[in-house]
């Protein structure tokens, strides 16, 4: 992985590392405590947590004294919802992760000598206070072993990212049995999703080995619904003759408007043949290649292409940025164009969501039997599981763009390797 250049506020060392005591009177003048701090949680969930090693609050929170005994009495609150403890823990992880993963930037920062040590201890004191909760899957009550995996880590940032990946999984897998023929809503914003984007679709097992997604697509403006849906089912039903795994397995992709019980997606046909379609806003002239294409967004699938059209075009001569969504054009002298989504794992031009014009090609020439690799296929039909580790370890990155990108950068721990060409997208939870 290429090193991060960091600026001069990134390398500036946090008020206290992970897992360190307060100094007296760490807190005076703030306004803040400790405890007041442990009250305020719900309230993060809400609005979201501090950014990691910014501020006195952040540092507090990320100290020994908080973690080991404020954070407990936290999650023995019953009124603090289940949802919100999930989110405290993955918020920790990635506070610790981005603080490790500093010490890859360039220059590197001259706290790093101490960082490890802190953040072994943080990791120790978070897996204490959420023994017995029910998160930590069957790695609860190894807090010690885990702690040392990550100190002894060439890339502790990564390792932190596989603790998250793996708590973040504890009791979502789904896997329907047959008979009687099973189903599920599988339902989640990009905060609840492994792949970080949205999910709305209910999965029934049809067969041994067949399996059934169906959609509930509303389309706005009104005197265009009706046409928008019949180019949709009749899509379908050429897409679902190519839609396979390994094995024999297939998937049949279905629109039903009328069951509120499949979560609902709004999606709006635009005016304008110029308009670039995305899962909530349609091309009203978009091709069957296209509407699968965005359809498969809605199980948790991310795009695959390198960015072309969004990005920045940046000034470094005045410091001066504007974003843009035409491939660079109107670039100046001393311009430059940077692409959005930088941090992005890319798939085969041959996959569904990379190229699906280039997709449909193949199955059309019989180069391929299906539109979905392997781990797409598993991605949806047996969502939530460890098998889906790789995928979704590569998939997590798609919407970020790096700092050097004018971009608040991809997060740290980001697999060195295995998130290109297809690899990335045959299944394993390696």
């Amino acid at each position: 992985r290429a090193k991060r250049v960091a600026s001069h506020s990134a390398n500036a060392r946090p008020a206290i590392l992970p897992g360190q005591t307060l100094p007296d009177h760490f807190l005076d003048g703030s306004g803040d405590t400790l405890v007041g701090m442990a009250g305020l949680m719900p309230i993060y969930c809400q609005v979201g947590f501090p950014a990691p090693g910014t501020g006195r609050q952040r540092a507090a929170l990320l100290s020994h004294d908080f973690m080991s005994q404020q954070l407990p009495h936290v999650l023995q609150d019953t009124s603090v919802s289940r949802d919100c403890k999930r989110q405290i823990l993955n918020s920790y992880l990635d506070g610790l992760a981005e603080i490790q993963g500093r010490c890859e930037d360039t220059p590197r920062p001259s706290y790093c000598a101490d960082v490890i040590s802190g953040t072994t201890t943080a990791v120790r004191d978070l897996f204490s206070a959420f023994a017995g909760s029910g998160r930590l899957g069957g790695l609860d009550g190894h807090g010690d072993e885990v702690a040392a995996c990550v100190a002894a880590s060439h890339d502790p940032a990564a390792a932190l990212r596989d603790i998250q990946m793996s708590l973040s999984l504890v009791g979502r897998c789904v896997q329907l049995s047959y008979p009687p023929g099973e189903s599920r809503v599988i339902s989640g914003d990009g905060s609840d999703s492994p792949t970080r984007i949205e999910q709305r679709y209910r999965l029934t097992r049809t067969g041994a080995s067949s399996y059934k997604v169906e959609f509930n697509l509303h389309f706005t403006p009104e005197e265009q619904r009706a046409a928008i849906e019949t180019r949709v089912r009749g899509c379908l039903t050429t897409s679902n003759a190519a839609l396979h795994g390994e094995n024999g397995r297939t998937l049949e992709m279905v629109l039903n408007t009328t069951d509120t019980d499949i979560p609902q997606k709004n999606i709006t046909v635009m005016s304008s043949t110029e308009h670039r379609s995305n899962s909530g806003e349609w091309n009203p002239s978009i091709n069957c290649n296209t509407i699968t294409h965005e359809m498969l967004h809605l199980t948790g699938l991310v795009d695959e292409y390198q960015e072309q059209a969004d990005g920045v075009i940046y000034n470094a001569s005045t410091g001066e940025s504007r974003h843009v969504s035409n491939f660079g054009a109107g670039a100046g002298s001393g311009e430059t164009f940077l692409l959005a989504q930088s941090c992005r794992a890319i798939g085969p031009s041959n996959s569904i969501m990379s190229h699906q014009d280039d997709a449909f090609n193949e199955v059309n020439n019989r180069r391929r039997a299906s539109l979905l690799f392997n781990g797409q296929f598993d991605a949806i039909t047996q969502p939530g599981c460890e098998k889906n580790r790789r995928y979704y370890r590569c998939a997590g990155y798609a919407y970020q763009t790096s700092a050097n990108n004018m971009g608040a950068g991809c997060e740290a721990g980001r697999p060195e390797s295995g998130c290109s060409g297809a690899a990335w997208l045959q299944g394993g939870d390696h």
